[in-house]
Parts: C-alpha cells; structure tokens; sequence
C-alpha cells in the first residue's frame, strides 16, 4: 500500500501538469487561432477524471483495509470503527474532504462533456469552458499536493488508529458532506460555461448555440437538489447529535453552506426569467458565477480556519491560498460579467411575475450577502483597528438574535411573494381571480385562527405561519389549475412553505427544562408526564473470551460483565476490561475469584497470558469492543394517562476518546408537540439530570425538507425526456 500511497500523490501531480498545460493550450488556441480546437484538452480531461477516480478509490480502500500506514487514515479511523464509518471517514477530515470535492468537479465534467448539449457547444465556447474549468481543477491539484496531502506515509506504522470524531459518527454525517460537495461541484459547471459564453459573446459561432442555462438545466437543478439535501440532513444531524434542542445555531459552518444555496435558488430562478422572458442576461451570469464563488468561500470559512466554529476545519495553510483564490475569482466573474454586451428588453414592474421573480431572487441574494457578512463579521470589526495601527478590540461575532431578527422576516416575505406568485402573469393580471381571492381569504381565516384558536401571539411567528399556510395551499391550487402539468416547481415551495411553518413555531414556542428527578419518580412539563425508571451502565468491553484448562483439558467461554460462572468450588466474575493500547501491553481484565466461605479477591489478567488459579489456569484470549461505554436513561413518558413510549437518552465515552462525554438526544415524533431529551448525569443524591423540551410543529421542518430536496429530481427527468424527444424527432 505504500508503493500505491506514493504513486497516488505522483498521479496528482500529473493531473497540477495537465491541467496547466491545459490551460495554456486553451489559451493559445484562443488568442492565436482562427479556429480554436478542444481535442487534446478534453483527452487530458478524461485522463485526469480517470486519475482523480484511481486516487479516490485508494483513499477508500486504505480505510477499508486498516491501513494506518496512511497518515489520514490513522487520524481518522480506528480498528473498532464499523464498515460504513471507516469508509464515510474519507470525508472526516481537511485532505480527504477537498479530495472529494475535486473529486465531485470532475466526474460532473466528465458527464457533462460526454452530453450533446456539450456536443453542441461551438469550439470557441468550449476552450473558454475548459479553460476556466481546468483552472479549478489545478487549484484543487495544488492543494492536494501540498499541505493537504492526503497521501502522507507513517514510520513507524501505529497499531491502530486515533478513530474517527464520535461527532461525526452519525447516520445524518455519513450523507451530508458528500452532498454538499457534490452540490459546490455540480456548480462549477454551469459557472464555467457561463463565464465561457460571456467571453464569446461577440462570436459569431455564438448565434448557433443555445444559451448556458439551457444546456446545464439538469445539472444546476441537481446540485441544487444534492445542495439541500445536504443542508437538511445537516440540521437533522445537529438537532440530534450536537444536543443544542435545536437544528440551526447559525454557526459559522452552518451558514457556509446556506450562502451559496441562496445564490444558487436565485441562479435557478433567472433562469426561469431567462428562458421565458430573455431577460436579465447580465445579471444572470454575474449570479451564477457567484454562485461558484460563494461555494468557494463556503470552503474557505469551514477549511482556512477564518472564524470559531463547533466544526470547523484548521491548519494545512489553506487560509490566505484559498482566500486569495475566492477574492481573483470573485473579481474575474465580475469583470467577465460587466463586459458583456446588454440584450433583451427592460423588466415588468413589481406587479408582474418578471417583478416577482426578480424582487424574489434580489431577496434571497440579499439573504446571502447578510449572511456572509454577519458570518465574518469577527474579522470585519477588526480591520479599522489594524489599518490605523491601534490595538484591536476584542472581536464578537453577531449572535442568533441578530440572524432571527434580520433573516426571519425576509425569509417570511419571500414565502409571501412565493404565495402570490402563481396567479401573476407576466403581464400582470390575475390568471385565475377565484383561487387567487381564495387564497387571500385563507391568509385572512389562518391570521385569525392563529391568533384566536392556536394562541400565537408573537407577531413574526403569527405572520410568518399564517404566510407558510397560506402558500401551501396557494401552490395545492396552483397543482388543481394547471392538472399536475407543473408539479415540481409547485411540490418545491409547498415544501419550503412547510418548513416555514416549522420554524415559525418551533423556534418562539420551544419549552425547555432541566430536571433532575430519581429512579421511580415523575416530571410534568407542558401535560406530558415523564418518569425515569432506570438508569443503565453498559461498560466498553462487555464481554471476554476465555481458556480454563484444568487437568490437561482446556475449555473456551464466553463471560459477559458482571455475569459470575463456576469453575469447580471457584466463582469467576468480571469486574472490569481494560482498553491499555497506549500502554506497554494490549487488553487485560479484572477478574473477581471466589472461594466458598472465603473473601473475593481480584486478580489483574493480561490478554494472551496465562493465570495459575488454585488447580486451573485463566487466559484471556479475546476481548469484545463495544466502541463505547455509556450511561443510559429510561424514561417512560405519557400523556393524559396514555403512554406514549419511551425515551432512552444516552451520555457516551469513546474508547478512542477517553477524555470527552458525547451526549445522545432522542425523541418520541410528532407533526403537533414532539418531546426531545437530553442525559447529562447522575449527582451526589443519584439523581438523573436530564434536558426536556417540548418541540412544536419541529417535523414539519424535516418532512418538507424532503420534499423540497427530491421534487426536482421531476424537473430534471422531464427535462431529459425533452430532449430525447427532441432528439427523436430530429
């Protein structure tokens, strides 16, 4: 595996010499030819795709196959780590996460070039494209090569291996990077070829082509798709796994992810303004190229160690490269954005569906740039201190209040418009003036019941769920109007609508209380009824395999914790495993050994070393790892006298990470109250210490994410069947 480890980090520095010669031919043929030819950049780009997957597939199998030689393999996995774990720990880190994301450029470049729609491209557009994407590639081959080398060799090899950050071993954690990654990647192409028919905007090979956003419709919509999915099972994953009670903290890596899914839902909306309309050309590409951007700075706030995160990533010297890159590549998109000629007519005002979505993509980019600053906002507050060479103020990033303030309400007026927008015509006039009175009525009845009925009383809250309701059912109109004919556009802000609703509630109308009550007793917390019955304790080795040979005949076992055999007038008790890896020698336990009418005594055994005892011996040959030792509480919960199941919180301490506690929230569902529980310990009078918070409407968050992620997927298969249809025909 060394010869392979060595061979991969050369690989990566064939694909840092393709990609400049690349770009240098791409330049050559653009600058110095009448009739730019591509061939020889997309033969390079199959090798380095190729390259690229071979890498990839090495990384994985060095985690599949304990490979500790590997350095990052060593980091970030351990030989107690399960199949999907080990594996899914290729992204756990610096190294292997940029892997994956150049890794994701290049196989939707692969896929891209193998399409007609790049078939089509005219051999001018195709060099600009492969030059700007190549230029990508070659960034991403630099950082691999250098201080982010995910091929780093050990000598002396450990035994095994630090383990993976109990954080991330999670089910929501082994989906959520890649997705977010495969989304940042999918972008790069729509980007580049943006950028790329801006630069040939002057040719006349342009007039034969279709515009960019036609040709790599599927693939923006499927990074989008991959790119919220992501973000969801982020959320999810914080609202179980981290133990905030929440499912968005606006912590700096968190918001990373949201900057460039604003951009991008504003992407996709031009789009639709474009291909309907052809207008907003400019503008358009400016925001796609931003689009790519902000995935770029999303890395580089969560990668180059810019601003405290709970997860964030540091070292490996990617913060002023990566930065520098995001701020050229910034710069670049807006220079190649305003040197395109202007075509189309002027816009529709406010009050037409060209104005709705318009003010709705100005919204949401707005939405974007607040959170970008607001995220950054502890470096910002600094600058004027070190320009004028006084000492700097102790810097204070902006809290959840200032997001909640701010975002909220313009999240809550873009619901709004959202609600209205299907029965605007471009025109302006109403398409269907009963749904659309219908729809205002329901807004009118859902601010009355909301306030009367339901009790919301927190204006946001009461405007913002009021919006929510109403645009569900607006866009259920819309789905009856049009006879299912645009039902992912449609199923996309029903979904978004849903999760509106969520948070509208959950957030101002969450009930959180520490408790701390003994085995047998009960807590009452908003009419539901919790009574701890037990506390369990489950050790890391929970059980052993041991030899006892005795007058020349051995016997193999099995004892579990705490559970005593006999052997002759001898009972034999564990009372404890060791885990002694970091120590001179391996496993070993402590043994309980009782004699009748004797006291016990306990005897110290090393693994694979033999114990005289009376006229036996005890050998230890086996040692069962259960990863984690925890403390576990059973909490019974009811409500009106109807049991409603159980809760089973957990506090947990990792084999490989001796020194941390991870606590374990869990949770009874519900579409109304959900109840949530967090163990925190026992104290001095064996009292469980628990957190319990009653989560209203919070599934709606998770439910409409998922529909919100997959209706695109019936975009992109009707965008598909188009073209196979164009084709058929043609």
């Amino acid at each position: 595996m060394t010869e392979l480890a060595t061979l991969s980090h050369n690989l990566l520095l064939l694909t840092l010499v393709l990609t400049i010669l690349g770009c240098a031919f791409s330049a050559y043929q653009l600058l110095f030819t009448d009739s730019p030819k591509s061939l020889f950049i997309e033969y390079a780009n199959t090798l380095i795709t190729i390259i690229y997957i071979f890498v990839s597939l090495v990384l994985f199998y060095a985690f599949y196959s304990y490979e500790f030689s590997f350095q990052y393999v060593a980091n970030y996995s351990d030989t107690s780590l399960p199949l999907f774990y080990r594996l899914t720990a290729f992204w756990g880190g610096q190294a292997g996460s940029l892997l994956f994301w150049a890794l994701s450029v290049v196989l939707c470049g692969i896929i891209f070039q193998s399409t007609p729609s790049y078939k089509n491209l005219s051999n001018e557009t195709r060099c600009w494209y492969l030059l700007f994407y190549f230029i990508t590639i070659g960034f991403f081959s630099l950082l691999l090569t250098t201080h982010n080398n995910p091929f780093i060799l050990l000598n002396p090899v450990p035994s095994d291996g630090q383990g993976l950050n109990p954080l991330l071993q999670h089910p929501g954690m082994i989906f959520h990077p890649p997705l977010l990654l495969l989304g940042y990647g999918g972008f790069t192409i729509p980007a580049c070829l943006a950028l790329a028919q801006a630069m040939s905007a002057n040719s006349a090979s342009l007039s034969r082509e279709l515009p960019w956003y036609k040709y790599t419709m599927e693939i923006m919509l499927g990074a989008w798709l991959l790119l919220s999915a992501g973000i969801i099972l982020g959320a999810w994953w914080a609202y179980m796994e981290l133990g905030w009670g929440g499912y968005w903290a606006w912590d700096p890596v968190e918001n990373a992810s949201l900057v460039p899914w604003f951009f991008a839902t504003a992407a996709i909306h031009l789009g639709l303004l474009n291909s309907y309309r052809n207008k907003a050309e400019r503008f358009h590409t400016l925001i796609m190229g931003l689009t790519y951007v902000s995935a770029l700075f999303a890395t580089w706030l969560v990668r180059g160690n810019v601003v405290a995160s709970v997860h964030a990533f540091g070292g490996g010297g990617l913060g002023p490269i990566l930065g520098t890159y995001v701020l050229i590549t910034a710069a670049a998109v807006f220079v190649i954005s305003a040197m395109m000629p202007k075509k189309g007519n002027e816009l529709g005002g406010p009050e037409t569906r060209e104005g709705l979505t318009v003010s709705t993509s100005i919204l949401l980019i707005t939405i974007s740039i607040i959170i970008m600053i607001a995220t950054l906002w502890p470096v910002i507050s600094v600058i004027p201190s070190q320009i004028l060479g006084e000492p700097a103020p102790t810097s204070m990033g902006l809290g959840v209040e200032f997001y909640n303030n701010v975002i909220l309400p313009l999240l809550t007026l873009i619901i709004a418009l959202l609600m209205v927008c299907p029965w605007v015509s471009w025109s302006g006039e109403l398409h269907n003036k009963k749904f659309f009175g219908l729809v205002i009525l329901a807004f009118l009845a859902s601010m009355a019941l909301g306030w009367t009925v339901f009790e919301i009383h927190i204006p946001l809250a009461l405007l913002a769920s009021s919006v929510s309701v109403t645009c569900i059912l607006s866009w259920l109109l819309y789905i009856y109007d049009q006879n299912f004919n645009k039902l992912s556009p449609a199923l996309v802000h029903i979904g978004l609508a849903m999760m509106g609703l969520g948070v509208a509630i959950s957030g101002p109308y969450q009930i959180e209380q520490d408790v701390a009550i003994k085995r047998g007793e009960s807590v009452s917390i908003d009419g539901f009824d919790v009574k701890l019955n037990e506390i369990y304790t489950v050790p890391v080795y929970s059980d052993a395999v041991f030899v006892i040979t005795k007058g020349g005949k051995s016997d193999t076992l099995s004892l579990r914790y705490q559970q005593p055999i006999r052997v002759g007038d001898y009972t034999l008790e564990v009372a404890d495993l060791i885990d002694n890896r970091t120590g001179d020698h391996g496993r070993d336990v402590d043994l309980i050994v009782t004699n009748k009418g004797e006291q016990p005594i306990v005897i110290p055994l090393v693994q694979f070393t033999a114990k005289q005892i009376a006229d036996f011996t005890v050998e230890v040959k086996e040692m069962n790892l259960n990863r984690y030792s925890f403390f576990e509480a059973e909490l019974l919960v009811s409500k009106n006298g109807k049991e409603l199941g159980s809760l089973l919180p957990q506090i947990r301490k990792y084999a490989t990470h001796p020194n941390n506690r991870y606590s374990e929230a869990v949770t009874i569902p519900s579409l109304g109250k959900e109840i949530y529980a967090t163990f925190s310990g026992i104290d001095s009078q064996e009292r469980g210490r628990m957190r319990i918070l009653i989560q209203p409407l919070i599934n709606w968050i998770w439910i409409g994410g998922i529909i919100m992620s997959l209706a695109p997927i019936l975009s992109i298969l009707g965008l598909s069947n188009h073209r196979k249809r164009k084709k058929f025909e043609a």
